[in-house]
């Protein structure tokens, strides 16, 4: 069975964040490319700990690879131990909690 499409993460650090960008390929056709970064933040007041945070500053993907690609991404930052993804969708910024 042959893959659906590939995704390549390309880590870079900034400071007091960390910059994932993705590249979508299908074959050797570049579908889509996003950029997330993450940082720490009290998003809790009452809690002392920092939590990772991520957002996206830019997602474009092919309109029929958008939701699996999505799922992607959010697949892999709940592995890398964040929970909060905050993207902009339709000129709203949406946020969702990983499960």
């Amino acid at each position: 069975m042959k893959k659906e499409f590939e995704m390549k993460v390309l880590p870079s650090f900034q400071e007091d964040e960390i910059i994932f960008s993705f590249r979508f390929m299908k074959e050797k056709n570049n579908i889509g490319e996003a950029v997330i970064h993450t940082y720490a933040s009290d998003i809790f007041q009452k809690q002392e700990s920092l939590h990772t945070i991520a957002f996206c500053k830019e997602f474009f993907i092919l309109e029929e690879y958008r939701n699996v690609s999505l799922k992607k991404i959010m697949d892999f930052l709940k592995m890398i131990g964040i929970r909060r993804f905050n993207f902009e969708s339709n000129g709203r910024i949406e946020e969702k909690f990983i499960v």
